[in-house]
């Protein structure tokens, strides 16, 4: 699927389709971005939405160290290893070379 950089542009705000199954969709602020996940949610409340980013967004550094640690711990739990190392061995599966992307759509394709 190609997307010139113009129709990408134009698209962004809507949902520019990258792939089957994967569209990037640009929201500005915390009211906009509700709606968004409100109607790809379906049913969800956008007000609610809204609330809960803005309290989210007040939140201080302990908060987001305690959920990344969180997230840390159970990854070493449930599958005895950190995120990083599960991310180097998918990436091992899938031969790449970052000197062959020149285009921000050759990550996407």
């Amino acid at each position: 699927m190609t997307l010139s950089e113009a129709d990408f542009s134009a698209q962004l705000t809507t949902g520019a389709r990258l792939r089957p199954h994967l569209t990037l969709q640009l929201a500005y602020g915390y009211q906009e971005l509700a709606s968004v996940i409100s109607a790809w949610a379906g049913g969800i409340e956008s007000q609610t939405l809204e609330n809960l980013i803005a309290y989210i967004t007040q939140s201080d550094d302990l908060w987001l160290a305690y959920l990344i640690g969180h997230l840390e711990l159970e990854s070493l739990e449930l599958y005895g290893q950190n995120n990083i190392l599960m991310l180097t061995q998918a990436l091992a599966q899938h031969p790449y070379r970052l000197d062959d992307f020149t285009t921000s759509q050759d990550y996407v394709a």
